[in-house]
Parts: structure tokens; C-alpha cells; sequence
């Protein structure tokens, strides 16, 4: 499809070699990736910038099923990308970066606003599919890699895209034959990248030793990053803690910073005419894998007012600190918020979970 879009445009720069590559050979090898290293690695003085970046979109749109993975197994294409990617450091070669995750970004300035439009292509693509996943962890490093670009000040910040893409790894693999081969390790970096992710002062701090000018950055969406992402981040969270495994030293920091944050969508709360806004959907999260075409679809939860918001996200951290293997600080934050939201705000409705911490502290304190 990418090149019958060429052949009808003899105009447009990729005509003249997708159709030197055709004419070239009598038929189309389907289990090879055509133009791969002609592309990425081009030489043309003025078009090589829109070759790879042609190349790179293909890979994305092709990377669909088990056999298109093993194809791009087979030429080590991840790996020739997640390279170029983390050798691009440079202003120019922003393009190059954006074409490998589909990111176009306008960097903040004195004056301009960020500007996101993100598109986690490749890798959202390749993270839907168990068995590139697990080739990528057990063989490529994938984790330790995202972990790297989270703690790179000029990626961070899309962090609604990295979590979708943990969260990915988590619901897609074989949780138990990973932990096996990783000693629990796959959990740990996880963790650690979640963490990084809402921790505001790490961030800054971070952006400060890299040489960031104090006078140009926007310490409004620093202070709110993680604030807004951080209900992207909840149901990654329980999902991590309900996964079997050694215990994770992390995760008790990890629920620690989520309540803070939701102390923060807390104060926000506007009691007035409370008990009307208390119905929610039944459903308010997306079902991960998140394809390419659904990564960027705002999340049900976008729409629920700051109170039915609260209720959901209080549930779902409270159900991660029981299930940890450990009690923690968040656990007593967490349970005194879900015995008040159950005993005043939710008379007279359904809510399962408030309830049955209800009869259970009651229980235990007998």
C-alpha cells in the first residue's frame, strides 16, 4: 500500500525507488524486509531524512501479526532502530526520534507551548504481540532500554504513552515464564520506571544536572506532569502489584507517591450536590493491549467529574496495597479515605469494595 500510494504520484520522493526495487527482481520476496538497510541507512544528500523516516512508518503499519514479527527478528530491526534512536541526541536529529516512537513535539521556550501530538507506532505495535514482546525482554533488553529514555528529561515528559506501553508488557507476556527467566527483574525495572514517572522532584532535579536553563522551562508543566498522568498510571500499578514474585522494595514508594497524588485530585473535590455525582460508568479503563490506533484515545475516566474520579482510582490503589505482600503507610491513607467515601458518600448505592472494607476493618478491630 505505501508504495501503490508512489506509483500513482511519480512526483513524490519515494517513486523512483520503490519502483527501482520492483522492476529490479521478478517477484516480491513476502519473508524479507524490503528496502531496509537502503532506507535507514541512505546516503542521498537530500531526501535521506524523508527515507527514513518512510521506512520507519512501514515497519510500524507492517508490524501486525506473529510471522511480521519473526521477519523483523530475522534483520534485527528493533534493534537497529532502538540504536538509531539512542544515538540521535542531537536538535537535528529530532526527526529521527519522532519517526521511531511517532513523536512530533515542539520543545518548550520562553514563549511557546508544548505542543504534544504522540504516537508510540513501533512500539505499541511490537508490545501487542506476546511473542515480540517476549523476544524483546528476554533478548533485546526492552525494559532497561525504556527505562533509560523515562529518565531522558527530553522524553519524559510523554508519559501517558510509556505507561500505555508498560502496561502493555504487564497484561501481554507470560508473567510466569518472564519472572523465571528474569529472577523477578522484568517487575523491578517496571517499578522503577512507574516511579520515576510520578515523582515530580525526581524529574526536576534530573532536568537540573542535565543543564536545563531554570529561566526557560515550564515549571507549570513540570509541577503538573505527573499530577495528569498519574490516573493513566493506577491501573498499571494494581496490575504489578497483583502479579506473583519476590517482594518488590519499590512498590511500597511507589502507592506512596499515587496517594499523594490523589490527595491532589482530593483537594479538588467539590462537595456540593455530592451524591448526584457519585454514578460512574461500569466501565472507566481501558482494556490494554493499546494498538497504535487506540494508544492516543482519551481514557474513560477523562470523562468523569474530579469526584467519581476520586472513588475509582481510591478503589483501585486500595485493592493494590492489599494485595501487597507487605503493609505499607499508603494502606492506612488509603483505607480512613474508603470508609468515609463508603459510610457518607455512597448511601444508598452499590459499592462492593467500600463495603466489604467496611464489615472487614469493623471485623478486625472486634
Amino acid at each position: 500500500m505505501h508504495s501503490l500510494r508512489a506509483v500513482f504520484n511519480p512526483s513524490n520522493f519515494i517513486y523512483p525507488i520503490t519502483a527501482r526495487f520492483l522492476l529490479q527482481r521478478p517477484s516480491l520476496d513476502i519473508s524479507d524486509v524490503p528496502m531496509l538497510y537502503g532506507l535507514l541507512y541512505s546516503s542521498a544528500d537530500d531526501s535521506w531524512k524523508k527515507e527514513r523516516t518512510w521506512i520507519i512508518k512501514f515497519l510500524a503499519d507492517g508490524m501486525v501479526s506473529s510471522e511480521d514479527w519473526r521477519i523483523l527478528k530475522r534483520r534485527h530491526t528493533w534493534d537497529l532502530l532502538a540504536s538509531l534512536f539512542q544515538s540521535s541526541t542531537k536538535p537535528e536529529d529530532a526527526p529521527l526520534r519522532a519517526a521511531i516512537l511517532e513523536v512530533w513535539r515542539l520543545l518548550p521556550g520562553p514563549v511557546r507551548s508544548i505542543l504534544l501530538t504522540q504516537s508510540f507506532k513501533v512500539l505499541s505495535n511490537l508490545t501487542c504481540n506476546a511473542q515480540a514482546t517476549t523476544s524483546l525482554i528476554l533478548k533485546s533488553a526492552l525494559l532497561p532500554w525504556i527505562e533509560m529514555q523515562i529518565l531522558n528529561p527530553g522524553t519524559r515528559a510523554l508519559g501517558r504513552e510509556w505507561i500505555s506501553i508498560l502496561e502493555n508488557i504487564l497484561v501481554i507476556v507470560n508473567a510466569p515464564k518472564i519472572e523465571t527467566s528474569t529472577n523477578g527483574e522484568w517487575r523491578v525495572i517496571i517499578c522503577r520506571c512507574l516511579k520515576y514517572l510520578l515523582d515530580d522532584k525526581y524529574c526536576k532535579c534530573l532536568l537540573f544536572s542535565k543543564g536545563g536553563d531554570t529561566k526557560t522551562i515550564d515549571k507549570s508543566f513540570l509541577a503538573t506532569n505527573a499530577d495528569a498522568i498519574f490516573p493513566c498510571a493506577v491501573p498499571a500499578i494494581l496490575r504489578l502489584s497483583l502479579l506473583q514474585g519476590p517482594v518488590l522494595y519499590d512498590l511500597p514508594t511507589l502507592l506512596d507517591l499515587a496517594t499523594t497524588h490523589l490527595g491532589v485530585l482530593e483537594a479538588k473535590i467539590h462537595l456540593d450536590g455530592a451524591s448526584s455525582m457519585l454514578w460512574r460508568p461500569k466501565t472507566v479503563i481501558r482494556n490494554p493491549p493499546y494498538h497504535s490506533l487506540t494508544i492516543h484515545q482519551p481514557m474513560p475516566m477523562d470523562d468523569l467529574n474530579s469526584l467519581q474520579q476520586f472513588q475509582h482510582l481510591l478503589e483501585l490503589l486500595w485493592r493494590a496495597t492489599m494485595a501487597a505482600s507487605r503493609k505499607c503507610d499508603a494502606w492506612d491513607k488509603l483505607t480512613v479515605r474508603l470508609l468515609v467515601l463508603g459510610g457518607y458518600f455512597m448511601k444508598g448505592l452499590d459499592d462492593d469494595v467500600a463495603e466489604w472494607a467496611r464489615v472487614e476493618v469493623i471485623r478486625n478491630l472486634a
